[in-house]
């Protein structure tokens, strides 16, 4: 696994900048009590990774597979009357995977979420097979 430095992925600068922003926006959202957000980036196996880690509302595991459809909002955030339409995350999951990637939640209760995008590398003359 590489940290530093990191191969280039081939991308829609400002559509992929959506994605990010929506998994920020989220992150802050969902956790008034705890501001703190994490951004890791790195990779490995032709492929950069971008977690984005945040310490607020977890998901549970039976609504994990259906935050990234659309109008779809977690019980919780429905209770907390966070302001949402629950369509930022369907379309982070559309713009990722058009870029032939894909995007992924881990989330357990009390210990916040974590989003991760996976993205292909774009290969070089001196990396491609």
């Amino acid at each position: 696994m590489t940290r530093w430095p990191l191969p280039a992925i081939r991308a829609d600068r400002e559509v992929l900048g959506r994605v990010f922003w929506n998994l920020l926006d989220n992150a802050a959202k969902y956790s008034p009590d705890s501001p703190q957000v994490r951004v890791e980036i790195e990779a490995g196996d032709g492929e950069v990774r971008v977690r984005v880690r945040d310490h607020g509302m977890s998901i549970p595991a039976v609504e994990q597979s259906l935050i990234f459809d659309k109008f779809s909002r977690g019980a919780a955030a429905r209770t907390a009357s966070i302001k949402g339409t629950g369509i930022g995350l369907a379309m982070a999951r559309d713009i990722v995977r058009a870029h032939g990637g894909d995007i992924g939640v881990d989330s357990a209760v009390g210990s916040g979420s974590t989003f991760t995008v996976m993205l292909p590398a774009a290969f070089t003359e001196t990396t491609s097979a």
